[in-house]
This record gives C-alpha cells, structure tokens and sequence, in this order.
C-alpha cells in the first residue's frame, strides 16, 4: 500500500512564542520556553503525530485575586478613617493618616482591575513540556488547532495500525 504525501493541515502562528506546521503525520515549527526571571529559550519541535504525549488550553482565572486586592483596598481606607475617627483626638493624629490610607487604598483597588486571566498552551512532546503563555483573544484560535491536532493524530493512527 502506497503511503499518502506528508500535506500541510493548518500553522499556528503566534509571533515570537510559537510558529507550529501541523501535517498529516508531523507537527514541526519553533516554540519559545520561557522561563521564571523572562529567560527565553527558542526550540525546535519536530516530532510524528505518535509522539505527541498531551496538548491542552490551560486557564488560570485571576478573579479570585482580583477581589482579594481590591478588598484589601477597601480595608485600608476604612481602616486609617477608622483609626482616625477613633483615635485622632487622643494620640493627636492629623488629616494626613486617613488621607494616605485613602491613596494607598484606592492604588490597590485601581491596580486589582489590572490582573487579566491568564492562559497558557501546554504541550508535550515525547516527555519534553511546552508552556506557551497565550493573550485571551489567542485562546479559541489554539483550541480550534488543537482540534486538528487530534483529527490529524486520529487520522495518522488509523493508517499506520
């Protein structure tokens, strides 16, 4: 049996982090690790479908601390106009306490609205992990390729059984 031409399926391309050509029996391209301290390191994947271990769209919601912040925001304010209300006239406290809690408070708060979700494409290629950091709108693009990853792989599995 005549073995079918190796044909290009799709390519992601997301800049610096990743550039992958999936075909119908490689995934081959140029990943970016990124390490703790922004250490980038650019690797070369070419790897058979059969040697994809895992692929996966991993997300990390940051609402949670999000919240937490701005509390911690909304404590510090209530807090030096507390300690003002009930301390100011026996210590001799001035204006200026509650008025930095306010600052330093609303610094907090305003900061907290900055924490966006993150997100992350997580491949591994014969026991070598991957960690692609993405942006949220790059999510549904990486999950639709993943998708082609896992008919191609399907694909490749059936003819070489």
């Amino acid at each position: 049996m005549a073995k079918t031409p190796e044909t290009t399926i799709d390519t992601l391309d997301m800049g610096d982090l990743c550039l992958l050509t999936l075909t119908n029996r490689h995934l081959r391209g140029q990943v970016t690790r990124v390490f703790p301290g922004g250490v980038k390191q650019k690797e070369q994947i070419d790897v058979l479908l059969n040697g994809l271990a895992g692929y996966s769209v991993v997300e990390v919601p940051m609402g949670k601390l999000r919240m937490m912040i701005a509390a911690i925001g909304v404590i510090i304010v209530l807090g030096g106009w507390g300690l003002y209300a009930a301390l100011g006239k026996i210590f001799d406290f001035s204006v200026v306490t509650p008025i930095v809690a306010t600052v330093i408070g609303a610094a907090a708060i305003f900061f907290s609205r900055k924490i966006n979700d993150q997100a992350a494409f997580e491949l591994n290629v014969m026991g070598g992990k991957f960690s692609i950091p993405l942006k949220l709108h790059q999510v549904e693009m990486v999950r639709a390729f993943i998708n082609k990853i896992q008919n191609a792989k399907i694909a490749y599995d059936e003819d070489n059984d």
